[in-house]
């Protein structure tokens, strides 16, 4: 993935990246709220010799705090010295020494002269009265223990800095927790945006055409909602976005297959439901428009749906005139200003396969060849069926139909290796039901250019008009 593959991921994901974040957020500031406030308080406990010598004497003895400032350290959450605090500080019966160790914690470094303790306790007061008073009670504590010289211990044990009362609590850090929370939401709904991405092999754009097959992008068709209710979009909104898009995908026909006079094209997808029927009518009715004699024929023999789109009698069509029951000429049917005409599927046949295979078949393409300048045959899916597989040996080509959001990768890879495994030529790929905004919108249908309705000056008298079209 490119880095404009990750920002259109991220467009596309926008939503539900915001709706993790605050997510996060709130599961946050509620595992806050509902945590018990903690007050800190400190103070420091300082080590010096207990009298006073030579210099030797003062470097011997810095050597011995050193060597035991740990040492008394681990003295303080001892039951030594917090028996004596809880008796103080009357917590006998409210805290057990454990319950009060756990409260504190002890830092000392056999570098330094200094022993820090810390409280944490959910009463400001108490946590500094608890931390004041295990400083003292240590103090007294190591003068117990402490080999006397002379009648005095060698190390005095003195509080350098009071413990204060604190006016904020400690924990729970509700910032911190909140930006953990915003964060740890949206580094996960970014893992899971990003993987659904890497795993989902559906074609969105072009360029995922692109990956599968070396075939080109013939044209895109923007989605629609007014397509499924009037299908026959060139001819309903000609100036439509739609019809111009069914318009650019005749030209670019054109210029693919300059050499060859008869053009006889199957239209098929990999699946049902891309929209190949709707691109078969439309793009035979745009290349009407464009002065050619165009037959379009509805080769699925198992659903057809071209006679319900044109809204023409389906009852008598190609299956007909494959079996002798009918002659040609009383099958098709001229459709529109003339240059359109269509041959319905006709009857449902129990083996629609062998009759496309048919040497009838391959004679009846021969004889419409040499009536029409262009055959488009709306086939069925490649992927259910060998229907199309069988049309695109006879034909001058086939048109894939791939619907974006719809067809995988891997459906579009498959139907293009079945024509060519037949020896047919696949032309190229259309683009249907592409997305007009958001990330994944395509070029091919981002820009719109419609004629601008022309609007009468106002005031203009009739009299003036008519004198005008007189000149």
């Amino acid at each position: 993935m490119e880095f404009s593959d990750y920002i259109r991921v991220l467009r596309r994901s926008w939503v539900l990246l915001l709706v993790a974040a605050l997510v996060g957020t709130g599961a946050a500031g509620l595992y806050a709220f509902r945590q018990t406030p903690l007050y800190t308080s400190d103070t420091t406990v300082v080590l010096t010799l207990n009298a006073s010598g030579s210099i030797n004497d003062a470097l011997t003895g810095q050597s011995y705090i050193q060597s035991v400032v740990t040492t008394y350290a681990d003295v303080a959450d001892q039951p030594l010295v917090l028996t004596p605090v809880r008796k103080t500080l009357g917590l006998t019966d409210t805290m057990t020494n454990d319950q009060l160790a756990k409260e504190m914690t002890i830092t000392a470094s056999n570098t330094s002269q200094l022993i820090g303790i810390s409280v944490e306790d959910p009463s400001p007061k108490r946590a500094a009265r608890i931390a004041d008073t295990v400083a003292a009670q240590l103090a007294k504590s190591v003068d117990d223990i402490s080999p006397a010289k002379k009648g005095a211990a060698p190390v005095k044990l003195s509080v350098s800095s009071p413990a204060e009362v604190a006016k904020t609590p400690s924990t729970p850090n509700i910032p911190l927790m909140l930006a953990i929370g915003f964060v740890g939401g949206l580094a996960l709904a970014l893992i899971i945006t990003i993987l659904r991405n890497v795993l989902d092999t559906r074609i969105r754009r072009p360029e995922d055409a692109h990956a599968v097959t070396d075939r080109p992008v013939l044209g895109g068709i923007a989605r629609s909602s007014a397509v499924r209710k009037n299908p026959l979009v060139v001819r309903s909104d000609p100036n439509g976005r739609l019809a111009e898009e069914f318009r650019t995908l005749r030209t670019n026909l054109q210029f693919l297959d300059v050499d060859r006079s008869t053009r006889t094209m199957v239209i098929s997808s990999s699946t049902e439901g891309e929209g190949k029927t709707t691109t078969a009518v439309n793009l035979a009715l745009a290349m009407a428009d464009a002065g050619s004699d165009v037959l379009i024929i509805d080769a699925d023999l198992r659903r057809p749906r071209l006679a319900d789109v044109l809204r023409i009698d389906g009852g008598v069509g190609l299956t007909d005139v494959l079996i002798d029951r009918v002659r040609l000429d009383d099958a098709l049917q001229s459709w529109g200003d003339g240059h359109v005409t269509v041959l319905p599927a006709g009857a449902i046949p129990p083996n629609p396969s062998e009759l496309l295979q048919s040497e009838a078949m391959e004679q009846l393409l021969e004889r419409l060849q040499g009536r029409f300048s262009t055959i488009v045959l709306d086939a069925p899916p490649l992927l259910p069926v060998s229907d199309a597989a069988i049309l695109s040996h006879r034909a001058s080509g086939t048109i894939m139909v791939c619907a974006a959001k719809h067809t995988t990768k891997g459906q579009l890879a498959d139907a293009v290796d079945k024509v060519q495994r037949v020896g047919g030529r696949v032309l190229g790929v259309v683009l249907t039901k592409l997305p007009v905004t958001g990330a994944d919108a395509s070029s091919y249908v981002k820009y719109e250019y419609t004629p601008r309705k022309p609007v009468g000056r106002k005031g203009a008298k009739k009299s003036s008009s008519l004198k005008a079209r007189e000149v």
